[in-house]
């Protein structure tokens, strides 16, 4: 039942969006070299609360020197130059909570991410040209499979890089169908996409040195393919 969203509905998450993007925008800004790392996530909080979110809403955040997998929260440590934030982040919008993934970089960004993030572009948007009604969430990780394989580069820091599908429903919390690194069961990867399903959707990069790169946005499925919800460049950030 809670799978297709209205255009209601949408709108609504629409706006998430618009809240979410303003709150990494005022994490690039703040996250500089000296700055503690909880002074980030809170000016990241305040532009989310600034800007009309509701609370509670899932924030996981970690920093550090090429960090793999969110914490539940940020750390008390000092921000370095060349440091990577990875984070999840959503805003709620009457109860309706659409989600981003932005790595965010201090001042400089990693090789390494900067050529797996290609290869993630590459993956997502070959995804979104076909998030149609109809496909199946497994049909989906085979071509999250198959496009790295043929897009990565061969030689390079991102050479041999491999990349998963990571997709769950959006809404008032996380509606189904939910595929992560550990949830991928059979009933679920089973699922048919219907027309207006919404998803944080956010196929990683993952390269032979183990460095992880993933960015998603909110979309939509239509008849043409997925639709994203935000508006910010697919990119690494570098604050």
């Amino acid at each position: 039942v809670r799978y297709v969203k209205s255009q209601e509905e949408i709108g609504v998450l629409t706006k998430s969006m618009e809240i979410v993007e303003l709150a990494y925008q005022a994490e690039v800004k703040a996250a500089q070299p000296g700055v503690k790392d909880w002074d980030v996530w809170a000016e990241t909080q305040s532009a989310l609360l600034r800007n009309g979110s509701e609370l509670p809403v899932h924030c996981n955040w970690v920093s550090g020197k090429n960090p793999k997998r969110t914490l539940t929260r940020p750390s008390m440590r000092i921000l370095e130059r060349g440091d990577l934030i990875i984070n999840e982040v959503e805003a709620s919008w009457i109860g309706y909570r659409a989600q981003g993934v932005q790595p965010v970089f201090v001042q400089v960004a990693d090789p390494v991410h900067q050529e797996l993030i290609k290869v993630q572009r590459e993956v997502f948007n070959r995804l979104m040209e076909n998030l149609t009604p109809g496909i199946t969430v497994k049909e989906l990780a085979e071509l999250t499979r198959n496009t790295a394989e043929r897009v990565a580069p061969q030689s390079g820091p991102a050479a041999g890089a491999v990349a998963q599908l990571t997709m769950h429903g959006r809404g008032a919390g996380d509606d189904g169908p939910i595929i992560t690194s550990n949830a991928r069961s059979p009933r679920q990867l089973e699922v048919a996409l219907r027309e207006n399903m919404v998803f944080i959707f956010k196929p990683s990069a993952r390269s032979t040195d183990g460095s992880i790169c993933t960015w998603g946005d909110t979309v939509v499925v239509t008849s043409k393919g997925g639709q994203r919800l935000g508006k910010r460049p697919h990119d690494l950030a570098i604050a």
